[in-house]
């Protein structure tokens, strides 16, 4: 697939992908099959055999995580990975100027 995204739809990308390739046949198959739990099973058990016979190689595919400082709001990642910088904001700081700690409490 080169550089293709996956995205939050691997097995989508990957069907629409192969179903235009004559060598991928099954595919047909398992898409007439009446119950989506047979058709779950026969497509993870079709991409399986693919990746041991060495047809099928997935390159990557990461839950991403974002680490920001305290005080940080508006982080969100998208499909792609990212977040929209636009969106992102600091409050201001507290009067005075100075970020105060939060209180202790009093036992």
């Amino acid at each position: 697939m080169g550089d293709r995204l996956i995205g939050d739809a691997p097995q989508f990308t990957l069907v629409n992908w192969l179903e235009n390739d004559a060598a991928w046949q099954p595919l047909h198959a398992i898409a007439r099959q009446a119950s989506p739990a047979l058709r779950s099973a026969a497509i993870h058990q079709l991409f399986q055999q693919l990746m041991r016979d060495g047809h099928l190689l997935p390159l990557f595919n990461y839950r991403y995580q974002v680490f920001t400082p305290p005080g940080v709001e508006g982080i969100q990642l998208n499909s792609m990975g990212w977040f929209d910088f636009t969106r992102a904001w600091i409050p201001p700081p507290a009067a005075g100027g100075a970020v105060q700690p939060a209180p202790e409490p009093v036992p």
